[in-house]
């Protein structure tokens, strides 16, 4: 009985698991995650340089803090934006 109820939660668990999403590039497969995070540190550098060319110091900091929220900020809404589920 124990047996039953084991495969039943482990069947229940892993009924929502699916395979990892990636992309071909060029033959090879890359992870998703990948090409959000590269491209949420294109965003981070741009939000850099607009602040630096608007003088915008004064109002994003601790530099240490905000640019790594930034980057999980953006590669979160790109994996949202392109890749949902």
């Amino acid at each position: 009985m124990k047996k039953r109820g084991l495969a039943g939660m482990a069947g229940a668990l892993l009924a929502g698991c699916a395979p990892a999403p990636s992309i071909d590039v060029l033959v090879a497969y890359f992870p998703s995650w990948l090409f959000c995070l590269i491209a949420a540190a294109g965003l981070t550098v741009m939000v850099h340089l607009i602040q630096i060319k608007w003088q915008l110091g004064r109002w994003l900091t601790p530099m240490a803090v905000v640019y790594p929220v930034l980057l999980t900020l953006f590669s979160l809404a790109i994996w949202l934006i392109f890749f949902p589920h």
